[in-house]
């Protein structure tokens, strides 16, 4: 019975290190394509003035916030202006092949 036990939880544990002692990494979280300038204000300019004010940014997840006010509030008044907005740079998307084509990957070096 204890033999029994030990192996099973020997074969578990194998089971779970197997993958890793392969060099297969877990699967990576799918991310979407950045956030869009027109994709922000459509989401979070409630007032729809173009400028996110300190309420509008207090809506948005704290670490998208940050980043916004880090990049273009030039003012320091802890809110984007119309101005402020339009200045800000945002990376593009990334441009889609033709139909069919599959992303190319990025190899790893050899470690």
């Amino acid at each position: 019975m204890k033999t029994n036990l030990t192996m099973l939880v020997g074969l578990l544990a194998l089971g779970f290190c197997l993958p890793n002692a392969l060099g297969e990494e877990p699967p990576a979280k799918k991310k979407g394509p950045p956030p869009s300038k027109e994709g922000i204000l459509k989401k979070w300019d409630k007032n729809t003035d173009g400028a996110l004010s300190k309420e509008e940014l207090a809506e948005m997840p704290e670490r998208m916030s940050a980043n916004l006010l880090k990049r273009g509030d030039k003012d320091g008044d802890g809110a984007l202006s119309k101005e402020e907005v339009d200045e800000l740079k945002f990376p593009e998307a990334p441009k889609k092949g033709k139909e069919g084509d599959a992303p190319e990957k990025k190899e790893k070096a050899p470690e």
